[in-house]
């Protein structure tokens, strides 16, 4: 008897995951209207680049692909992008400018609605639920060009 009703809890569990669809391996969003993605200050040219469409750019370019190897590359911040971000919309983090240190922007667009953050690169300064999105973030820009 037991052991039956170990099985039909193990059954209704593996149900229960099945029937859970998941929007992303995040807990972002997937397919806004345009989502820019950055960074810029100290003494670094300012990065920024641009989903929107199906293929990712350079934001000062004329919307010229980089390829769909980069695409993907890029989507992945979408399915890592953090909730925080979208709980705490249109903020800066961190003490911006203070000591010649890059800053990482966000641009995320959806429905008419501009969503928009600049976070220091010093991680004292942010939110310990945004450290490891804003260093993904970095290594994703610098595989774009």
């Amino acid at each position: 008897m037991k052991l039956k009703n170990i099985f039909l809890l193990f059954l209704a569990l593996s149900l229960t995951g099945l029937s859970c669809k998941k929007k992303s391996d995040g807990d972002g969003p997937i397919h806004p209207d345009y989502f820019e993605f950055g960074y810029g200050g100290g003494f670094s040219l300012n990065k920024i680049y641009r989903i929107e469409g199906g293929i990712v750019f350079a934001q000062d370019s004329l919307k010229i692909p980089l390829g769909t190897i980069k695409y993907a590359t890029a989507q992945q911040l979408l399915k890592d992008f953090p909730s925080y971000l979208l709980q705490h919309p249109n903020q800066n983090f961190g003490c911006l400018g203070c000591v010649d240190e890059l800053v990482t922007e966000i641009h995320y667009g959806f429905g008419g609605t501009e969503y928009s953050w600049k976070i220091d690169s010093d991680e004292t300064g942010i939110p310990t639920e945004l450290r490891a999105y804003m260093k993904e973030v970095i290594q994703v820009t610098d595989q774009m060009y």
